[in-house]
């Protein structure tokens, strides 16, 4: 795998400014998120500086590159292909940059739409590519960004909220499935969130039965 300095050299020369102080942004936020959640930094930090490393192609290139490379295109992402650019950049990921880690795939294949059933490491990207640093037009920005480090579940859950408003004022039919793709994802994080809720429900009372049925804090 390349070393995090020789991937920015490259990425620097093949990104425009916004998009590169976009990338960088992305990276330093997805370690601080990561940081605070537990989660696996030096990943984090991969993820979040190639996960748009294919987003200066343009939409016939990242249909050539999917063609070739045998790449799964859906009928929605074919006429609108600037949706590929995860898939590809996670093959590139791979291909020329030499990462192997499916977890860091993954989390730079899906970091647009999100997905169902998404890992930590899949959030963190996904979160840290809406709040980054150099981000200014989102609603709720400051609060979002609050909201990411004390509670990620519930910070995807906003984020794909808000994707889908914006979906759906630019309307058109092209992309109804991607609107379902983010209900499924949302409906999906909801589960998990609510599944950790009863996790720590059922950890509680397991502490008090150890503690003979006396509430102690820990």
């Amino acid at each position: 795998m390349m070393e995090i300095q020789e991937i920015e050299e490259i990425l620097q020369q093949k990104q425009n400014p916004h998009r590169y102080r976009h990338t960088i942004g992305v990276r330093y936020t997805s370690i601080c998120l990561a940081m605070r959640y537990g989660e696996d930094m030096t990943k984090a930090s991969y993820a979040g500086l190639l996960h748009d490393c294919a987003k200066h192609m343009s939409g016939e290139k990242l249909l050539e590159k999917c063609r070739s490379h045998q790449l799964p295109v859906s009928e929605v992402e074919a006429k609108n292909p600037f949706l590929l650019h995860g898939r590809v950049g996670a093959w590139l990921a791979e291909h020329k940059y030499g990462v192997g880690d499916p977890e860091i795939l993954s989390a730079i294949e899906w970091h647009t739409t999100g997905k169902l059933d998404m890992t930590l490491l899949e959030k963190i990207v996904f979160t840290a590519d809406y709040i980054e640093p150099g981000r200014d037009q989102a609603p709720n920005l400051a609060w979002l960004r609050q909201l990411a480090f004390t509670d990620i579940d519930q910070a995807v859950c906003e984020i794909l909220k808000q994707t889908l408003d914006y979906l759906r004022d630019q309307g058109g039919r092209s992309i109804l499935p991607q609107k379902l793709l983010i209900v499924i994802t949302y409906r999906s994080v909801q589960r998990q969130r609510m599944q950790n809720d009863d996790s720590i429900t059922e950890s509680a009372m397991r502490i008090q039965i150890i503690n003979g049925g006396k509430h102690e804090s820990v």
